[in-house]
């Protein structure tokens, strides 16, 4: 609009004080967007009571919760990725532990439900996600979705509902982990770190300390 508007007033239709004025709009524009953009998950987490009178009473949900038969669950496993599924296939080496997956990617949802695993489709975005869960009958909540945002996001609705239990985050590099660390989360995962760890115990501090013995000898 601000090349257009230079264009008017070359051509001379249009004077200066037009484009003075559809200048100062576009600026105020363009700096309250991107205001809106960046904190869009504050803004929209404030002001969603308010727009719940348009929703729907009865949604469709994919995989709504209420068709299953579990009623509690002890742990609650969000984001079944690379290294969720890792964790969940180890959850069910314990079958004593009942544990809930919640996965944005449909079709990894139909895959888990096909194996008899539980799991449902949500988004950690969703304000009502954590109301259609049995959350306060969890001990756990692991999210190994590696995003600030949205980790703040989780972490301020847990808040918000009183929520008791221990709380994961995951964070895939350092910056992200010195953020997610002020949250108040229980701890936050950091998978190739924890990867590298496993890695360095399991191989190389028995080759160190096997070397460390043959040249004592």
């Amino acid at each position: 609009s601000l090349i257009f508007a230079g264009l008017g007033l070359t051509a001379g239709h249009i004077n200066e004080q037009t484009v003075g004025l559809i200048t100062l709009v576009g600026l105020i524009t363009i700096g309250l967007s991107t205001y809106l953009i960046i904190y869009s998950h504050q803004i929209f987490e404030y002001v969603s009571p308010a727009l719940s009178i348009f929703q729907l009473k009865n949604t469709y949900r994919e995989n709504d919760l209420s068709t299953e038969h579990v009623q509690s669950y002890d742990l609650i496993l969000i984001g079944i990725g690379r290294f969720g599924s890792r964790l969940a296939e180890m959850l069910d080496e314990h079958s004593s532990v009942k544990n809930l997956g919640i996965d944005f990617d449909p079709k990894v949802v139909k895959n888990w439900k096909m194996k008899g695993k539980n799991i449902i489709y949500g988004d950690i975005e969703d304000p009502d996600l954590l109301d259609q869960i049995p959350l306060h009958t969890s001990k756990m909540i692991i999210s190994t979705v590696a995003d600030t945002m949205q980790s703040e996001y989780l972490m301020n609705s847990l808040k918000r509902r009183n929520y008791q239990g221990k709380i994961f985050l995951t964070a895939l590099n350092n910056k992200e982990y010195q953020i997610l660390s002020k949250l108040g989360a229980e701890r936050v995962l950091r998978p190739y770190n924890m990867a590298a760890t496993n890695f360095y115990y399991a191989n190389i501090e028995p080759f160190i300390l096997n070397k460390s013995a043959k040249d004592a000898q």
